[in-house]
């Protein structure tokens, strides 16, 4: 191991490329834009995701049970088990808006519309950070932004949107390097940690790439006791809040694997299937399709042939491909370059967490796609420290417009057909989640 790190570690801040007030400017930029897209999709789908049943469509998403938990302490807030304090740092924040008089829904949104910010802003500045120059920082970004995952998830009320955020505070982190105060770095590892649990392995590996053992372990063991801590004051102040460092919790999601068969009417995709899912349907969504999966219609895409769509998908998926073989010569290369060696084993790192993770668990993976979404671009961006980083930004320009016309289609169509399940009467509602229905069920 100490050979290992010795590898990967180097002095701090040796990655930071200098910045400036115009990149301040632009970060505001990307992140204006990514709230306009947030409240463009919020106005395609309406106010279908707002019922209680709503439950499983919007590929197999608990927006019911996560509106109600940000807008009620009292509600069941069980699903702490695996997203360890979302509900005492995100639900004061949501009920503190109510409080001055926003609506609630409008508060959850505001929410929402925050992550989308801090994603497309601190994505900018990360890549500045990576040594990229403005115009190509620019163009990843837009890429980012432009994405599948981005157009689908930032646009509804979800926690994927928030956790996204924690491992774009995580790439900002491991393109900066070592920081003279570790509080910095526990507070990110501890980020990445509180809101989805398997996360955490994003926050790790940022942390091992750039610290000797002994501060990675007592910067992790310090990140792991603040969540703990919140955890269990988070179980006396909100219902049916749970202990995510319980095995039982461990033990439960293992039923929504591959590797259980406690819900043999789920659907369960072979890894290649779900790797097409991580690569390719997070930046270019093919058509979307209602299933009926355990009782409840959900619109997904998993299944779809990936040559479906509309006629911009294929060229945005071929330039995307092309892409990314050009990051990976990118990132073969900076593992030879002292200063880009930490970032290339630290997103290498983290994808192969994801990898592994979701090619067993998860369905459909296009639920996840914020977290993956990040390392992604981060490593197609890498393609910029080659002999072939014009013809790589030009494809990543091609992806940018093909697939951001092609997503905006296809994501127009998932929300015409979400819309057209709540009106037939949508999913059967749950009992723990009454509450929240926005708009009666029909």
């Amino acid at each position: 191991m100490p050979g290992m790190l010795s590898f990967v570690t180097k002095p701090h801040a040796a990655s930071r490329s200098r910045l400036h007030w115009a990149d301040a400017g632009l970060c505001a930029i990307f992140a204006a834009i990514a709230v306009a897209i947030g409240l463009w999709g919020f106005g395609v789908l309406g106010h279908a995701l707002q019922t209680a049943a709503s439950f499983n469509l919007w590929f197999q998403a608990d927006s019911p049970r996560v509106i109600e938990n940000l807008t009620d302490r009292h509600s069941d807030h069980s699903r702490t088990s695996v997203h360890p304090v979302a509900s005492l740092l995100l639900t004061p924040v949501v009920i503190g808006l109510h409080t001055l008089g926003i609506p609630a829904l409008l508060a959850c949104e505001a929410l929402i519309l925050t992550a989308a910010a801090i994603c497309g802003g601190g994505f900018f500045i990360a890549l500045r950070l990576l040594g990229l120059p403005k115009l190509a920082a620019s163009v990843f970004a837009a890429l980012y932004l432009s994405s599948a995952a981005f157009i689908y998830w930032y646009s509804q009320i979800e926690l994927n949107t928030v956790g996204g955020a924690t491992i774009v505070l995580a790439i900002l982190a491991l393109a900066h390097g070592r920081t003279k105060s570790e509080l910095w770095w526990v507070l990110i590892s501890a980020a990445t940690l509180s809101i989805t649990v398997t996360n955490w392995s994003i926050g790790l590996a940022a942390t091992l790439v750039r610290w000797p053992l002994k501060k990675t372990v007592s910067i992790s063991v310090a990140a792991l006791a603040t969540v703990v801590l919140l955890s269990l004051a988070q179980s006396m102040t909100f219902w049916h809040a749970a202990w995510f460092f319980r095995p039982a919790a461990v033990t439960a999601e293992a039923r929504w694997s591959a590797l259980s068969s406690a819900h043999d009417e789920l659907p369960t995709d072979r890894p290649s299937m779900n790797m097409r899912s991580l690569f390719l349907t997070t930046m270019v969504a093919p058509d979307p399709v209602v299933e009926v999966q355990d009782g409840d219609k959900v619109v997904t895409n998993q299944d779809v042939p990936a040559t479906t769509g509309t006629p911009y998908a294929l060229a945005a998926a071929i330039a995307w491909i092309a892409l990314l073989g050009c990051g990976l010569i990118g990132a073969a290369g900076g593992l030879r370059n002292a200063v880009r060696r930490p970032v290339v084993a630290g997103l290498g790192l983290m994808l192969l967490g994801q990898m592994v993770l979701h090619s067993v668990y998860g369905n459909p993976t296009f639920l996840y796609a914020p977290h993956f979404l990040p390392l992604l671009v981060a490593l197609a961006a890498l393609s910029w420290f080659t002999s072939v980083r014009w013809p790589a930004l030009a494809l990543a320009a091609v992806v940018c417009v093909a697939g951001g016309v092609s997503n905006v289609q296809t994501f127009q169509s998932a929300a015409a057909l979400a819309n057209q399940v709540i009106a037939r009467g949508g999913n059967a509602i749950q009992s723990a989640f009454p509450a929240n229905d926005v708009l009666p069920a029909h």
